[in-house]
């Protein structure tokens, strides 16, 4: 994995400020951790696998370094051996089917989950559990922030492009007072945009799903 310095050296030397005098390193280090936040927004720049224990009952909350919930898989003993898939339905099939799912008796397995877009940092699962359930997350995650030169970036080098253009953003917004600064910026912050998008629409093209028959993947990339 490519290093923050590795990184920061080269959008220094395009600045022309390899000495850092104009753009100090402190703000380079700020502003690539910005950066890789942004950048990890994006489907499948960061994905997060992790074991996670759960609550008793119903609701349940994602690990704080989660963005949103992308799936999740399948159950897990204590061993970590996995166990029974975990299927997503929608709640209002649940709320139907099942109208005390609420309350019904608490298991160790889950076989469902439901999720909710417009509250993205928690889901519900189906039974509700006993507290001690584990199960497979897959989720977006939230970056920590970029200590010093020597930190590896957590997003992969295919997305070095639009990190580079962010902190040429960055940078020349920093020179307000200057119409060329203004307008530089607004260039570099275009460039981002476009590799980032550029990014979204060939994951689309290359990935093995796009093998399977019409109507097997959804519009989020998944198979779900």
């Amino acid at each position: 994995m490519t290093q923050a310095g590795e990184l920061i050296t080269r959008v220094a030397k395009a600045l022309q400020d390899p000495e850092y005098t104009r753009w100090t390193m402190k703000e380079m280090l700020e502003w690539l951790s910005e950066a890789q936040i942004a950048v990890a927004r994006t489907p499948g720049a960061y994905p997060v696998v992790k074991h996670a224990p759960l609550k008793k009952g119903t609701r349940q909350i994602l690990p704080e370094d989660a963005w949103s919930l992308l799936t999740i898989t399948r159950n897990f003993d204590e061993e970590g051996t996995p166990l029974y898939p975990v299927r997503i339905v929608p709640r209002v099939l649940l709320d139907a089917c099942e109208p005390d799912w609420h309350r019904q008796a608490e298991t160790p397995i889950v076989e469902n989950y439901i999720y909710d877009d417009r509250t993205p940092k928690e889901f519900y699962v189906y039974p509700p559990n006993d507290g001690t359930g584990i199960v497979e997350l897959i989720y977006c995650g939230i970056p920590a922030p970029i200590e010093s030169m020597e930190t590896e970036l957590v997003v992969d080098d295919t997305y070095i492009p639009p990190l580079v253009d962010y902190l040429l953003y960055r940078a020349n917004a920093k020179e307000t007072d200057y119409a060329s600064g203004v307008q530089s910026a607004a260039t570099f912050f275009s460039a981002y945009q476009q590799e980032l998008s550029a990014a979204v629409t060939a994951r689309g093209v290359i990935t093995p799903n796009a093998a399977l028959a019409g109507g097997s993947v959804n519009s989020n990339g998944s198979t779900e």
